[in-house]
């Protein structure tokens, strides 16, 4: 298709495929379907669209997506992306999200290599496959706030992060949630992992942030604000609490690590219903087993 306003544009595949007036160097190789109703299209100079059905690359009025590529599937959108990628799957969406109130952020340099109705809308983010995932940013109000970026999220169903530098391996339902301040404009600390499992929680609504803190799986474990590189092995609903940094629960059930000032670097090593309320004390495990006070042994 030739272009006075650049590089031409090249469009395959159905005859409904098309590539917006104005926009130059685009291509569509192929895919579409007859009569338009699942066409491939592009709003943005120098993208692509390898094939597929009903696949979009959009600009917004505050962001484009140039040099963005779709290379199939079907239904997969990028929308104010720049140089951001959807290998394949369906339903897939690479977007700049918006607020009322607050400034915009800008996506760019994303990926989804797969699977269904997955989301990104932090830059620099990654989702591998699986579905209905979703990697958050926020809305900084001001140029010396800065955006959620560089969250990772292997597979797994309805995973979600919103935080920076964050991974989360796999399973279902797991949240990294480190951001702070409302609505959710300060991009706090981050660093965060879950390594699978299902219904494990990496801090709470608090307006506190969280550092370097993992949960390698189990289900419904949680570690709250301010226990920055806390660890969690496994089992089940276990809890380190708020401010109770560089504490570790190996595995068990409803273990806890107390909440507040002076709850740093206690450890349970297993076992069920244990608790721990002090600087450096342990539990290595057995059942219902309570120590209260620092430096001491259950």
């Amino acid at each position: 298709e030739p272009n006075l306003n650049g590089a031409p544009n090249i469009i395959g595949g159905a005859p409904g495929n098309f590539v917006e007036v104005g926009v130059m160097g685009a291509t569509i190789s192929g895919g579409g379907t007859a009569g338009g109703m699942q066409s491939n299209s592009i709003h943005s100079d120098f993208a692509t669209i390898g094939g597929g059905s009903g696949n979009a690359i959009q600009t917004l009025d505050i962001a484009s997506s140039q040099f963005a590529a779709i290379s199939g599937g079907q239904d997969n959108t990028i929308n104010g992306a720049t140089r951001s990628v959807i290998s394949g799957g369906a339903n897939n969406r690479i977007y700049s999200a918006q607020h009322s109130s607050y400034r915009p952020t800008m996506n760019s340099d994303s990926t989804i290599s797969g699977g269904w109705s997955n989301s990104v809308e932090a830059p620099f983010s990654t989702i591998g496959g699986g579905s209905h995932n979703l990697i958050r940013t926020n809305f900084p109000s001001r140029d010396t706030l800065v955006p959620i970026t560089n969250g990772t999220i292997a597979g797994g169903i309805s995973n979600t992060i919103w935080g920076n530098h964050s991974t989360i391996g796999g399973g279902r339902f797991n949240t990294i949630r480190v951001t702070g301040g409302f609505p959710y404009e300060f991009a706090s600390n981050g660093d965060c992992t879950i390594g699978g499992g299902s219904f494990n929680l990496l801090k709470d609504s608090s307006l506190e942030p969280l550092t370097g803190a993992t949960i390698a799986g189990g289900n419904a474990n949680r570690i709250a604000e301010l226990a920055n590189y806390a660890f969690i092995g496994g089992g089940s609903s276990n809890l380190i609490g708020y401010y109770a940094w560089n504490s570790v629960i190996s595995g068990g059930g409803n273990n806890r690590i107390g909440s507040g000032g002076g709850t740093g670097y206690g450890t349970i090593g297993g076992g069920a219903g244990n608790y721990v309320w002090g600087i450096g004390s342990t539990v290595p495990g057995g059942v219902s087993n309570t120590v209260q006070g620092s430096y001491a042994f259950a």
